[in-house]
């Protein structure tokens, strides 16, 4: 039998994990994501500001870590994702919402593939570079690597 400070804790940590910044809504059956489709995603906005989200491939997550699809952007509650073909397989893949304010409230999509990719790389690495101006449109150029050195060049705009 177990304690009751165990369950105690267990039912805080549910509690907490539930509790996270920017919760994203996730479709019945999740997200289904394929090679050069966009997708839209969406979330509760919980935090002013701006957000970053992130593509990772599940169990080697750190801040150094993913391909930054979007960097910088009004945390309006949605954003459309295309992902790319050279992506290497795997149904480990989740995106990450960054606080920019405060890089330690994140959130995760659940564990998701992509079907029609094409690459063979098993980690993600990446730098962005944003630029836009203040009269209200941005764009986004992202260049990123994998491991098996396949260079990918991602652009997306979006309106503030």
């Amino acid at each position: 039998m177990r304690s009751p400070i165990v369950i105690a804790l267990g039912v805080l940590a549910a509690v907490a994990a539930a509790a996270r910044e920017n919760p994203f809504n996730n479709p019945s059956g999740g997200y289904r994501f394929a090679a050069n489709m966009p997708t839209t995603l969406s979330w509760e906005p919980t935090t002013d500001g701006t957000v970053t989200l992130k593509l990772q491939k599940a169990g080697a997550i750190n801040p150094t870590s993913g391909i930054t699809i979007a960097a910088n952007i009004p945390n309006s509650g949605s954003y459309v994702f295309v992902p790319s073909a050279s992506l290497g397989p795997g149904s480990d893949y989740t995106i990450e919402i960054i606080d920019d304010n405060d890089p330690d409230k994140i959130n995760f999509t659940p564990q998701f593939s992509i079907t029609g990719t094409t690459g063979t790389a098993t980690e993600l690495t990446g730098s962005p570079t944003v630029t836009g101006s203040a009269s209200g449109s941005s764009s986004l150029s992202h260049a990123r690597t994998e491991t098996d050195n396949n260079l990918f060049v991602h652009q997306n705009r979006f309106l503030c």
